[in-house]
């Protein structure tokens, strides 16, 4: 009875076994299966249609010059224009799918995928995807966030930054930040004269703050920047709540940054209406299937 040894092993092993024991061997082609006798009368299977051995058949045809038989690969950009460029350049017509995910701020395109006049199914093997990347400026402010900074630190970063500030002025706020002076004062609210003849005081702790020269500049509640949220993508107001604190003497300023996720969720929902137009195709809301 004829035994068939379905190990998993590489053609190598079946050639070296053939030599041990003097066998002639047969030149083989990959990407096909092949029986080879053994000498104890069973017979081994060599399958040559694994991953592994695709590809080192894409590689001799390579090696020879031979071009692919079609378009495969996974691609990533990082701005949409080249992404719609890719895609117009690459895709089929009628078998190219576009899926978006809002949180990962991402899109990929199928570019062989299933058939839309027909049943015919793609391949779904050529693929791009646009993965967007945050401008330094949008991850410089979201770096500061919520964070009460030396006042002069402060005043560095904003030097650094004054281009993204639209209200007020950047120079003025730049100087309200390096001429900000805070003193701590307390003022008598009440005075109660208790039953048994005692006065009972409280204090309450008052801070006030000045800024230029003679204390004649208004120091701003909000103020307003200018952010792009993605490389490539268009600026957007970001409103922000400037916020000093004195703190032992010491004086910090910093930023809270306003509805944030509202400015990212317009920010990617116009770079998808974006690519819709570049590439005429309708852009899905989900995951596609591989």
């Amino acid at each position: 009875m004829t035994e068939y040894d379905t190990a998993n092993r590489f053609d190598t092993d079946a050639i070296i076994e053939a030599a041990r024991l003097g066998v002639t061997t047969t030149p083989v082609e990959l990407g096909t299966i092949h029986l080879a006798p053994q000498a104890d009368g069973s017979v081994k299977v060599i399958d040559l249609t694994t991953a592994a051995h695709l590809a080192q058949l894409d590689a001799l045809d390579a090696r020879n010059g031979v071009d692919p038989v079609r378009k495969t690969g996974r691609f990533t950009l990082t701005e949409h224009a080249s992404f719609s460029r890719y895609v117009r350049h690459h895709g089929q017509q009628l078998g190219t799918e576009l899926w978006a995910d809002r949180d990962a701020g991402r899109i990929t395109a199928v570019l062989n995928g299933h058939m839309q006049e027909d049943d015919t199914a793609g391949r779904g093997d050529h693929r791009a995807t646009l993965a967007l990347k945050h401008t330094p400026a949008w991850a410089a402010w979201l770096g500061i966030n919520g964070r009460q900074l030396p006042q002069a630190e402060f005043a560095d970063f904003l030097e650094d930054h004054l281009p993204d500030v639209k209200e007020p002025d950047g120079a003025h706020l730049l100087e309200v930040a390096t001429s900000i002076q805070a003193s701590v004062g307390a003022a008598m609210k009440a005075a109660v004269r208790l039953d048994n003849g005692q006065v009972q005081v409280r204090y309450e702790e008052t801070i006030d703050g000045s800024a230029g020269k003679a204390g004649e500049l208004e120091i701003p509640t909000r103020i307003a920047l200018g952010l792009a949220p993605f490389e490539g993508g268009d600026p957007y107001k970001v409103t922000a709540r400037l916020r000093w604190r004195l703190t032992n003497g010491t004086l910090t300023l910093g930023v809270v940054l306003d509805q944030l996720e509202d400015v990212l969720r317009n920010a990617f929902g116009d770079i998808v209406a974006e690519v819709e137009k570049a590439t005429d195709l309708a852009v899905l809301y989900g995951t596609p299937a591989g």
